[in-house]
């Protein structure tokens, strides 16, 4: 009895390997494949992807094709070398995600800050086109501790840079104003006079573009705001470190 089972089990394990190989397989067809390398497949949405960050220097599709390949096939190798278990790998990975992470939350905080910008904010900004700013930067710590001596400079409003612009341009005489910096330092800015120019002319410049230069300096004062605000609610502990 032992016998004929043991029999039994050798004709149904090879009536069942037979019937695996003869058996008629099901056509495979998978459309979204674009490429198989090396056995692993690519989809064909990256074709299109690599079309679209191509940009202006556009390739016909067996050239973007090759370029896929050609990646593919140099992942392998360096995966195949365990460059991607190295050290150094793994800290520019981290390092890689950590900016980018970093960059999202900027980019959407600036996106969804809020501003307004009236005209009489324009009309400001176009009078002082053609005069003459002079003004003291102030003595005040930087984030590393030192201050820098008092500076005085007159300068044409139309050289100066868009937020000393907007920074003077919204003082009076006489005013100082405190400019926040995201690493906790500041600068000081007093302005002492402004002249007429030596050839004062009408503005023909275009209020939307400086509309969107006023709003994209409240924006960015906002996010420096918020950063401080994250910074000063931070628990923050330095050691202080012997012969440092």
């Amino acid at each position: 009895m032992k016998y004929l089972f043991t029999l039994l089990a050798i004709v149904l394990a090879v009536t069942s390997v037979t019937a695996f190989y003869l058996w008629p397989k099901p056509e495979i067809i998978n459309k979204d494949i674009l490429v198989t390398v090396n056995g692993h497949s690519l989809p064909l949405s990256l074709l299109d992807q690599k079309k679209a960050q191509s940009g202006n220097h556009r390739k016909d599709n067996k050239a973007i094709l090759d370029d896929i390949i050609i990646h593919e096939l140099l992942l392998q190798e360096a995966q195949r070398l365990n460059i991607d278990k190295e050290p150094s790998f793994r800290r520019s990975v981290q390092n890689y995600y950590e900016q980018s992470l970093i960059k999202i939350l900027i980019d959407r905080q600036f996106r969804d800050t809020k501003t307004k910008v009236t005209d009489q904010d324009i009309d400001r900004y176009i009078s002082n086109y053609g005069k003459v700013f002079t003004y003291t930067r102030l003595p005040g710590n930087n984030s590393h501790g030192s201050s820098q001596k008092p500076e005085q400079r007159s300068i044409l409003f139309d050289d100066l840079s868009d937020s000393l612009k907007l920074i003077l341009g919204s003082m009076q005489c006489g005013d100082v104003v405190t400019d926040f910096g995201t690493d906790g330092g500041a600068i000081s800015f007093r302005l002492d006079r402004i002249e007429p120019g030596p050839e004062q002319e009408s503005f023909h410049g275009n209020r939307k573009l400086i509309r969107k230069i006023i709003s994209n300096y409240k924006k960015e004062r906002a996010l420096t705001a918020w950063i401080k605000e994250i910074r000063d609610r931070a628990t923050i502990i330095i050691p202080v470190h012997q012969g440092r």
